[in-house]
């Protein structure tokens, strides 16, 4: 198999190496195999696109370190919380 193959090829005296090597092998061939997919759809079925949008605004205040950027982050956070509140009782 693939598989096989590249870690025949693969060959280093560190435990360290090999389980890097394999480990990368393994996630290409998998890749390749049956390949990456990568959702944006919420798991949650009542979480619509505006909540979305919001969770990303809040995410963008979050990495900024300011009393401000705090305080509008505690704000889009309470109007997050609510509106998924509300929706989810729904």
């Amino acid at each position: 198999m693939a598989l096989e193959k590249l870690i025949e090829h693969r060959s280093a005296d560190n435990t360290e190496v090999k389980w890097t090597d394999s480990k990368e092998t393994v996630t290409s061939l998998g890749t390749e195999t049956v390949g990456l997919k990568q959702s944006t759809l919420p798991r949650k079925p009542w979480i619509t696109s505006e909540m979305i949008d919001t969770m990303n605004e809040r995410r963008k205040w979050k990495v900024v370190h300011t009393e401000e950027s705090r305080n509008q982050y505690k704000s889009i956070n309470n109007q997050l919380r609510q509106a998924t509140d509300k929706t989810r009782e729904m």
